[in-house]
């Protein structure tokens, strides 16, 4: 079968290369310029004075995550053996919510996982699909920019959040339309700044209170080049809001937001002396479900005789784990779900190998 799959973050890579290793030709839409989705890292720079240019990196999306579920789990040791991923056990800051579990980050940056499981697949970047068209006789056709894209397609998988996936179902499936509306997705503010004089004695806050959700040290990753601050005793920065105060501010100018975060980030233990050199800000405003009701129970949506599938963390529960193992549903109900049986859709180590 020829299937698009509308969405390259890791829902939608992970269906992508399920149901590429089963046999389909699959090709990828997203809007944005590469894969990863909200598994992000922004790349830029500062030039503190006139003779050279520091380059910067900040993971200012999912900033690392966890793996509790055993087949998810499996798959990440498999990844970590290959060196896709790496733990992270960053010194937590006093007063910090306490962490239970081993944090994950990809390497060398985020999207580095997205990109591993994307591999060869065709990928059409800065393509935002604007509706999907049925075909006489069955299949689709994928509409980008309110152009037709050439071909069909005998199949369609959305992995995007919900307000969107909405917005391309209404016309084919209303039930699925107003359910995904149903699904609340959090904002969140994200700060990225340079510091002067921000060398703590911990590489990440998570505080229990105030506006600020998490804070992380770039470079305090596993597998992340140390960012280059010989020149100013400068270290680099995320600060993400909680989701209620992103929510509460959400319409703010971002120089407003960014002087309020900044502020309670210079309240953190030791960082009193912190001045700020350089910053930028971001918004997300589907950051993580606030509520994901079918977790556990639905964790995709797929109609066989329509050919639509639909997947993401909204579905599979909250995080980068959810949107993997909704993914994984999704192409487990399209494929022989038999591990024994040729086309299965479990990616094995040989796909680690190969890509």
């Amino acid at each position: 079968m020829h299937i698009a799959v509308v969405g390259a973050g890791l829902a939608g890579v992970t269906a992508a290369r399920a149901l590429h290793e089963a046999g389909h030709a699959v090709q990828l839409f997203d809007k944005s310029r590469g894969v990863g989705g909200r598994m992000s890292t922004r790349r830029t720079s500062w030039t503190p004075d006139a003779q050279r240019e520091h380059p910067l990196a900040f993971d200012h999306g999912a900033p690392s995550f966890t793996a509790t579920d055993p087949t998810f789990a499996g798959f990440i040791q498999d990844a970590a053996t290959f060196g896709w991923v790496a733990a992270w056990a960053p010194r937590m800051a006093p007063g910090s919510r306490a962490e239970t579990s081993t944090r994950w980050v990809a390497s060398p940056d985020m999207p580095a996982l997205c990109r591993r499981l994307a591999g060869e697949l065709p990928l059409h970047r800065s393509a935002t699909v604007t509706g999907l068209a049925r075909v006489a006789g069955g299949g689709w056709q994928v509409l980008v920019d309110q152009v037709a894209h050439p071909g069909t397609f005998d199949r369609v998988v959305l992995a995007m959040p919900p307000a969107q996936a909405a917005a391309l179902l209404q016309a084919h499936v209303p039930t699925w339309a107003m359910a995904a509306r149903e699904v609340a997705m959090t904002p969140c503010w994200t700060v990225m700044a340079v510091f002067h004089q921000a060398a703590p004695e911990w590489d990440a806050a998570a505080p229990s209170t105030g506006p600020i959700a998490w804070a992380a040290r770039q470079g305090s990753q596993p597998g992340r080049d140390v960012p280059d601050n010989t020149a100013a005793d400068t270290q680099s920065w995320v600060i993400q809001a909680s989701a209620a105060w992103s929510a509460q501010h959400l319409e703010d100018d971002a120089a407003t937001v960014s002087a309020a975060l900044l502020q309670a980030f210079q309240a953190l233990p030791g960082l009193a002396q912190a001045e700020v050199q350089w910053q930028t800000s971001h918004r997300w405003r589907y950051s993580v479900p606030r509520n994901a009701p079918w977790a556990g129970e639905c964790t995709a949506w797929t109609d066989d005789a329509l050919g639509l599938g639909v997947c993401g963390d909204w579905l599979g529960g909250v995080g980068v784990e959810g949107a993997w193992l909704s993914a994984q549903a999704l192409a487990d109900a399209w494929c022989d779900a038999d591990p024994a049986a040729p086309g299965h859709c479990h990616p094995s180590p040989a796909m680690f190998e190969a890509a």
